[in-house]
């Protein structure tokens, strides 16, 4: 019997599925211990790969922490384009406040409001702002189309929806449909089409 066939004993993982289980790995650390306590052994030995692998594609803590995290937030090559801004409000907002309210949210949240200055900033440099730019995509694609005012296109306003998905986090501990639906009818609408 080989060692890939032994009871108990992994297959030796592989590009995305052994990509998957460090940032699940990386993840809990993070809900668990947070930043300052996450050691890259006990990730290692969470995703049952070695050190080794981990410093070869990431060579800092930081890096790969960033790495986990962006892995978790909505990608930036899925911006919905369902042909009306409300339906891909919507579907975005949808998406971000999944994410928001999962345990990869509260870990990640932990990382931009927690005592690491290094990794509050790198988070809201380096993270946050491709995040920005898909929503402002999102709209001037719908200020193309003509269903919104191209003038009411703004970083404020492509923040305004995320924002209000982290206050309801906040006040209410969950993000339901409805107060996804009534931000995007009640808030952004009427600000895209003033």
């Amino acid at each position: 019997m080989t060692a890939a066939t032994e009871p108990g004993r992994a297959t030796r993982r592989r590009g995305d599925a052994l990509l998957d289980a460090i940032y699940a790995a990386v993840m809990e650390e993070l809900a668990e211990v947070g930043y300052p306590a996450l050691s890259i052994e006990r990730v290692a030995e969470r995703a049952r790969t070695g050190k080794a692998s981990i410093y070869r594609r990431w060579p800092t803590r930081l890096d790969l922490v960033l790495g986990a995290i962006d892995h978790v937030m909505p990608r930036l090559d899925d911006v919905p384009d369902t042909g009306n801004i409300r339906d891909d409000l919507l579907l975005v907002l949808r998406r971000i406040g999944a994410v928001m309210g999962s345990r990869n949210g509260i870990a990640a949240r932990a990382c931009v409001d927690g005592t690491d200055d290094e990794l509050a900033r790198a988070v809201r440099e380096r993270l946050i702002p491709p995040r920005k730019e898909m929503m402002l995509a999102l709209l001037h694609r719908a200020a193309g189309r003509g269903e919104i005012n191209a003038d009411a296109v703004t970083q404020r306003i492509a923040e305004t929806g995320p924002m209000l998905l982290h206050g309801e986090l906040l006040q209410r501990g969950v993000i339901t449909d409805a107060a996804i639906s009534e931000i995007v009818d009640e808030v952004l609408l009427p600000l895209l089409r003033a």
